[in-house]
């Protein structure tokens, strides 16, 4: 597919799928190709928009409104940084022409401005721990129904303003390749440069969006960010978390996938606790993960040795599937059925998944969505031994708990959140800020808007390439869900959803429905009556048809 100085190949491995029942038995058949050619499409397309102005393609104008104190209010730094933003604006408008409007306001001559802003969240800078003296300097874009804050850039130069005004109008622009920045502080890096824990979710997102590494450790979230994932955190410095804050504070959409149960395999499987830095940060917000692990009869299943006695007191090692119930398997009433983001997954499996608690009160007037949750026969274990005995325990290899009931395992909570910085200074300002010739600024959001969305997940391990494969060896077949489902949240929350009804599909992917074992014998019991039912109106149509040919020669040789 080719379009304009853009093309993208698939190859014969991008279009199928492989089942694997033994070394020799397997099965290859195609994986989904109205997904593949029409996502290939979408990227070609949006690719090769990204390089043309993004103004190209709005759909109403937009109006730039720089509450921006006076020169003698603003700290000497600014004072050069306005100009170097005008210098940016004018460039920018002649490529708008008529699609961009300029507006700046001045909140410390307009004492009913400031107060509406502090309502809106945003509350006067400061320039450093020396210098206290208060003064504005926020960018906001708007196109009458929707409205994006401009993050002020590393670098207070034309370029700088330039490349962060542009990011945010890209936003309003339909069709242009959108940026997933992703923290992943657990990831290794291999030999090679990148991090390869999660290597598979990253070639799965870049086939749709652009994957953007950030540490966030200089306390901001990159501009051309649309959205913020963040991946098994742990302790998490105060500059990060203040760049998570803020970017939710911003409107914009953080996914978290993080448990207190570290879980490494290898060898075997261990665990260890952890602490990520976001327990205060997300506890404010009115969740929290509990401790423990949730253990689940409706479960994976994991390729263990089992020996096999042969005969003569010879034994045979073999690989078997056996079930393992820290590998929970959501489906049917597991999945939200009203989402988009989970209405066609058909099933994921969520590996040593931490139980989501939300509080309701502090919950109240957002809108709650639970994504996955798990069975109503499951139970939270808080052991670190991972290993399944199915000599002690033949069923599912541990041990059955006593407190069951469904758990939560991924819940997406939007609506308007308050900072856990408000009325506290920035971690950004430093005492010397004010001498330095690119000062950091002290800039607190108080409180998102409505649009604001914050998705946790309740696995650190879900998106883990090493539990990815040990499911997908299972199944004998790619583990896809994973990917399939972070596609749909980034999907869904960039609110781009053409691809969301059809990418679920797929030759292997289809999902029985899980039957108890009097449903199983009514079916089998069944199957064997109609068989004899059937058999009964076959020998019944023999014997009419033979009385039919008797009374026919009876009545020949009458005749005769």
């Amino acid at each position: 597919m080719s379009y304009g100085d853009q093309y993208q190949v698939l190859g014969f491995r991008d279009l199928i799928d492989v089942k694997a029942r033994s070394e020799g038995d397997f099965e290859v058949a195609l994986k989904n190709p109205e997904y593949d050619i029409t996502r290939a499409i979408r990227k070609v397309i949006d690719t090769y928009q990204g390089g043309d102005s993004p103004f190209a393609t709005l759909a109403r104008p937009l109006t730039f409104t720089g509450y921006v104190s006076t020169a003698p209010t603003l700290p000497g730094p600014l004072a050069h940084a306005r100009e170097a933003l005008d210098k940016a604006l004018v460039q920018l408008r002649a490529h708008a022409a008529d699609k961009l409007q300029v507006v700046f306001k001045d909140p410390g001559e307009d004492p009913a401005l400031a107060k509406r802003l502090v309502d809106d969240g945003l509350r006067p800078m400061a320039a450093g721990l020396l210098d206290r003296r208060p003064f504005w300097f926020y960018l906001v874009l708007t196109d009458g129904r929707q409205t994006e804050q401009v993050p002020l850039p590393q670098a207070f130069d034309q370029e700088g303003f330039r490349h962060s005004i542009d990011a945010a109008v890209r936003r309003f622009s339909p069709g242009f390749l959108k940026t997933v920045a992703v923290l992943a502080p657990g990831a290794t890096r291999g030999p090679e440069g990148p991090e390869t824990r999660y290597s598979l979710l990253r070639d799965a997102l870049g086939t749709t969006v652009r994957w953007l590494d950030a540490d966030l450790h200089d306390g901001q979230v990159p501009a051309a960010a649309d959205l913020l994932m963040v991946l098994d955190p742990q302790g998490l410095g105060d500059k990060q978390i203040f760049a998570i804050d803020q970017f939710l504070m911003q409107g914009g959409t953080v996914v978290l996938a993080m448990a207190p149960t570290d879980v490494a395999i290898g060898p075997t499987i261990t665990a260890r606790p952890v602490t990520s830095g976001l327990e205060n940060w997300l506890g404010g917000h009115g969740l929290s993960l509990g401790k423990g692990l949730v253990v689940d009869p409706r479960c994976g299943a994991l390729p263990i040795p089992v020996e096999r006695p042969v005969g003569g007191g010879f034994t045979v090692r073999e690989i078997q599937l056996a079930p393992y119930p820290y590998i929970v398997q959501a489906r049917g009433d597991g999945l939200d059925a009203g989402s988009p983001i989970t209405a066609n997954l058909g099933r994921l499996d969520v590996p040593w998944a931490a139980p989501i608690d939300v509080d309701g009160a502090k919950n109240r007037d957002r809108r709650l969505s639970v994504l996955v949750r798990s069975s109503p026969a499951s139970w939270v274990s808080e052991a670190f031994d991972l290993l399944p005995d199915y000599r002690r325990y033949p069923d599912l290899g541990f041990a059955t708990g006593e407190k069951r009931g469904a758990r939560d395992l991924a819940v997406m909570v939007e609506g308007r959140f308050e900072s856990a910085y408000r009325g506290k200074d920035s971690p950004l300002l430093k005492a010397e800020s004010a001498a330095d010739s690119n000062p950091s600024i002290g800039r607190v959001i108080d409180h998102s808007p409505a649009s604001a969305r914050l998705i946790l997940i309740g696995s650190n391990a879900l998106f883990d390439d090493s539990a990815t494969e040990l499911i997908g060896q299972a199944t004998g077949s790619r583990n896809l869900k994973p990917a399939e489902f972070v596609q749909n949240l980034v999907d869904w929350s960039l609110e781009d959803q053409a691809l969301l009804a059809i990418r679920s599909r797929g030759h292997f992917a289809r999902t029985l429905v899980p039957m108890t074992r009097r449903d199983a014998l009514l079916w089998e019991y069944g199957n064997y009556g109609l068989a004899a039912i059937g058999l009964a109106l076959v020998a019944l149509l023999v014997w009419r048809r033979r009385r039919i040919a008797v009374r026919r020669y009876a009545n020949i040789l009458q005749e005769a």
